[in-house]
């Protein structure tokens, strides 16, 4: 995925003339945690330099259609919630992300954590690094001290319960095309993702993958090292069930679901 989108961006970049400024493009969601599965869709931003004009703007804009519609071409689904640089709220100024970004931590609620939630999974992928630079430090230095959003990151991780009944049978969806199955992304990864970026976000650990932040917060105030050791392995056994119902459906011709 980052080589496609590196790829493309060159190729636009050569469409459409000089750039007008430097930029970054980086990626977030499970492409920022190189945690990608045969059903991912689009989660990408765009970081350009401050003090740009309007014609510059517009440059990104084309810049980021023509990536976006890219990436859908090569089978990288469109965010259905429109997180990709494309949208212009996904498509700022260094100092209007460094904006934003305080927003989330000094004036949080339940809807701004869970934007933050995803943006706090940012990864370089093309373009200036520099530029991305004073947001990793501004999550590592600011996010261990805002307790209220760390409260949200909580609530909103365990507002899904655990699917298991009293006598602990799996919970199945009972209707639709998916009824008597589970939602092995929704139900058992996401909450062991979630967990792991708030216990580094209040360690001030800045891994972006899974697996790296609950090695590197294992034994901090959060997590236990035996907490982290279980969830490790938990994570690594639901990926891989994952990845193999992936391939069985890919085999089968069907479309892949989780």
């Amino acid at each position: 995925a980052d080589a496609l989108t590196s790829r493309l961006l060159t190729l636009c970049e050569a469409r459409l003339g000089p750039l007008p400024a430097a930029y970054a493009w980086i990626a977030f969601g499970s492409q920022g945690r190189q945690e990608l599965s045969l059903y991912s869709d689009q989660d990408n931003a765009l970081i350009f330099a401050d003090r740009i004009d309007s014609a510059g703007r517009e440059y990104f804009a084309q810049l980021a259609r023509q990536v976006c519609d890219g990436l859908a071409a090569c089978g990288f689904i469109p965010c259905p919630g429109e997180m990709m640089a494309t949208n212009p709220r996904w498509r700022q100024s260094v100092s209007a992300w460094r904006a934003e970004f305080s927003d989330w931590f000094e004036a949080t609620d339940p809807h701004k954590a869970r934007l933050a939630a995803n943006l706090f999974d940012l990864r370089w992928v093309h373009g200036d690094a520099a530029l991305v630079q004073p947001l990793r430090r501004q999550i590592s230095e600011e996010g261990p001290r805002q307790q209220s959003l760390l409260v949200h990151l909580v609530a909103n991780g365990c507002g899904k319960p655990p699917p298991l009944g009293f006598f602990r049978q799996f919970v199945v969806d009972r209707a639709g095309k998916h009824a008597g199955e589970l939602d092995i992304k929704c139900h058992g990864l996401m909450p062991i993702v979630d967990l792991a970026r708030t216990c580094a976000l209040a360690a001030g650990v800045g891994e972006i993958g899974t697996a790296a932040r609950l090695r590197a917060a294992r034994g901090s105030r959060l997590l236990s090292r035996d907490g982290a050791e279980a969830l490790l392995a938990a994570f690594e056994f639901l990926q891989q069930l994952r990845s193999r119902h992936h391939l069985d459906c890919l085999n089968a011709g069907l479309p892949a679901d989780n």
